[in-house]
């Protein structure tokens, strides 16, 4: 049986209910004082020093400093990258006082590998600053070159990146997080707004949209990397392949539910190539069936021009079976 290893970042809201002491409706207290509008943030896995920043639309950037702080102007998206601009992209948040990794890369295995690339870079011997060195803060071709290679999700990508950093090896995963919890501990992070239109009863629909990176047969075996669209295929069944898997919910008065049709039907791995082969040969209205059968308007189907080897395969959103 084949399982998909997956790695979740997880958002929770929490609704406040705001209660306020009696007062006679004709005192003259003054109101509450408003807060001041913040216009700078702090990075924190230990303040990081050396990361650059830029600033929408406020056109505010630059590098991060020793105390981890960074600018923007109210209602800015700030977008973080190691290695300056031409770097790696790292994320994108709201204008906020606080950012950890967890924030900036919106994955908790992404967030963990940032702390290890962060925590191993590290020029102090500190707990409370984290100094990323001149060389990437002033990158050359190759560092460039060994950032641009690194997908968070999987530190095996930063190999040329450690090789650059003239460093042995990453920090454990374990020393990481617990670095970065002793750095945020004690710290407000996120907000207190309530957010009524993610509540039960508020009658909305919520639409998820997701496509899996990479995964794994078995425990034992290593990961091989999921592609979602091919352009070996015509240009009519590209486009109706180019898409990520969506599902809706509501939020009913008493229920949390999966909407009737919202949801995508995927192929991957090698019924994909089969399906792929059949549509790229018949169109994409030809009768294929799958495993264990594989034909395609009842012939046999030749999946050599999609066939990938194990480092790869196919997960597509299937356009035959609609939605569930």
């Amino acid at each position: 049986m084949k399982f998909k290893r997956t790695l979740l970042a997880t958002t929770v809201f929490s609704a406040l209910a705001l209660t306020g002491c009696g007062s006679d409706s004709g005192s003259n207290e003054p109101g509450p004082t408003p807060s001041p509008e913040l216009t700078q943030g702090q990075f924190i896995d230990a303040a990081v020093e050396g990361l650059y920043f830029e600033s929408q639309p406020s056109d505010k950037s630059g590098f991060t400093d020793a105390d981890g702080i960074f600018e923007f102007d109210a209602d800015d998206t700030v977008t973080f990258y190691l290695g300056g601009e031409n770097g790696l992209r790292i994320g994108q948040v709201s204008s906020r006082a606080i950012v950890s990794p967890f924030e900036a890369t919106g994955n908790y295995q992404k967030a963990l590998n940032l702390a290890r690339i962060l925590q191993t870079a590290d020029e102090t011997d500190s707990n409370t600053v984290i100094t990323l060195p001149e060389s990437l803060k002033s990158p050359s071709a190759d560092m460039i070159a060994a950032l641009q290679n690194v997908m968070l999700h999987d530190l095996d990508t930063a190999d040329a990146l450690k090789t650059a950093l003239n460093i042995s090896d990453w920090i454990s995963e374990e020393d990481a997080l617990e670095h970065l919890d002793n750095a945020l501990s004690g710290l407000e992070r996120g907000s207190n707004e309530i957010l009524t239109e993610w509540q039960k009863g508020s009658g909305n629909y919520l639409r998820e949209v997701s496509s899996s990176l990479n995964a794994k047969d078995n425990a034992d075996a290593g990961k091989h990397m999921f592609i979602h669209a091919d352009k070996l295929l015509d240009s009519e069944v590209f486009e109706a392949m180019e898409t990520m898997k969506t599902s809706t919910y509501h939020l009913s008065e008493d229920q949390f539910t999966v909407v009737k049709g919202s949801n995508d039907t995927v192929q991957s791995g090698t019924d994909a190539s089969y399906y792929l082969a059949c549509i790229d040969e018949h169109g994409i209205d030809a009768a294929f069936i799958g495993y264990p059968q594989n034909t395609c308007n009842g012939d046999a189907i030749d999946i050599a021009k999609f066939a990938l080897n194990n480092l790869y395969q196919h997960s597509i959103v299937d356009p035959r079976k609609g939605r569930c």
